[in-house]
């Protein structure tokens, strides 16, 4: 189970680094996750795709890229 609030909550970091926390990312499952959460179209917008920095609360994200990239850390994060 995963819990995504209304108001997301960013980090400032990565993209990357805001969905899986963690250096040893599974890039397979981290795919998946960008896919299911509909999040390649935006990656492909930014110069630096999943590099892209974003400020403290998504900071130069759109509110629709805030839900996005927090639905995709909850997905990310749930074991099966």
């Amino acid at each position: 189970m995963g819990l995504v609030l209304q108001d997301s909550w960013i980090q400032r970091g990565t993209i990357r680094s805001n969905i899986c926390f963690a250096p040893n990312t599974n890039l397979t499952r981290y795919t998946n996750v960008i896919d299911a959460c509909a999040l390649k179209e935006d990656l492909n917008a930014f110069k630096w795709r999943d590099d892209t920095l974003v400020g403290d609360n998504g900071l130069g994200l759109s509110g629709g890229q805030k839900v996005r990239l927090s639905l995709a850390r909850a997905v990310y994060q749930v074991r099966r």
